[in-house]
């Protein structure tokens, strides 16, 4: 039986450092290996870092049921601990899967009454008071990591709980974009909107809100965008100027989101073609992002 993972995706935001942070797939030799002089641990050291791991997926998964089922000899699920959590605490729980390396097979049943209870979108009071865009942008990555959009998780629901629950979400982003343009970067845009498009390519339907969040964002800022020339300037700005803290991935990621999902959206296009025109920006340009 073919073991169920969560995928191998960059642990960092897009944007990020790669030096910084490391792939899923490189942490368990990451903490055998010294960072600073490339020796090899011994193997008894190796036997520690493996029975650490061990305990640390147990205590996981203690937690994890512990969060989502409710107490015993109570079935009313608006008693268990996931109702008085927050959408950052959330995406903590989804994460620690992808970092520990845990079979989904064992998580399946919990990370589904997660996806149950986000999909109640406003009635969700995780969603409902969460203000915080690049909380559920790390949710959106978490999910994508743990292979929503394959279907999995949709096993005794009658209905395609992946697909609305990613629907909620956005639904949410959404209306803090529409809202409120600041307390936005451009690596946390592209999170949100590329994440999505990964778990429901071409399927509008499920992204919809999220690539009208990021046409809002992009289109009315883009207008007064200019690449700043330091960070005091960029404290000027303000943190709504989301097209001001976009370099070359963030501008070809969310370009790529766009078409992917197959959401011409004319005017989101020309903001960031401009941008790419930006001599900062063109000495940056990777072939990949080319």
């Amino acid at each position: 039986k073919e073991t169920r993972r969560a995928e191998s995706l960059f642990v960092q935001l897009p944007g990020e450092s790669e030096h910084t942070c490391l792939l899923d797939s490189d942490v368990a030799e990451a903490l055998v290996t010294s960072l600073s002089d490339g020796v090899r641990r011994p193997e008894g050291r190796q036997n520690e870092i493996a029975e650490l791991r061990s305990g640390a997926v147990i205590m996981y998964h203690t937690l994890l049921k512990e969060i989502v089922n409710p107490p015993y000899n109570n079935t009313d699920d608006s008693e268990t601990k996931l109702s008085t959590i927050t959408v950052g605490r959330i995406a903590d729980l989804l994460e620690s899967a992808t970092g520990l390396g845990v079979d989904l097979d064992e998580v399946t049943g919990s990370a589904t009454k997660i996806l149950l209870w986000l999909a109640k979108g406003s009635d969700c009071e995780a969603l409902r008071i969460c203000e915080s865009k690049k909380k559920i942008s790390r949710l959106l990555l978490a999910l994508q990591r743990l292979r929503v959009g394959s279907g999995a998780y949709n096993e005794g629901v009658d209905y395609d709980l992946e697909h609305l629950c990613v629907r909620r979400i956005g639904e949410r982003f959404f209306e803090l974009s529409s809202h409120d343009l600041s307390q936005i970067e451009g690596k946390t845009l592209t999170a949100a909107v590329r994440a999505s498009v990964m778990m429901f390519p071409g399927d509008q339907h499920a992204t919809l809100p999220i690539l009208n969040a990021a046409s809002c964002l992009i289109t009315k800022d883009g207008n007064d965008y200019h690449q700043p020339t330091n960070w005091d300037e960029l404290e000027l700005l303000g943190e709504g100027m989301v097209l001001a803290t976009c370099g070359e991935y963030e501008l070809s990621s969310i370009l790529w989101a766009f078409a992917t999902a197959k959401h011409f959206d004319p005017d989101v296009f020309m903001a960031l073609t401009d941008c790419m025109l930006d001599e900062d920006v063109l000495t940056t340009f990777t072939s990949a992002s080319a």
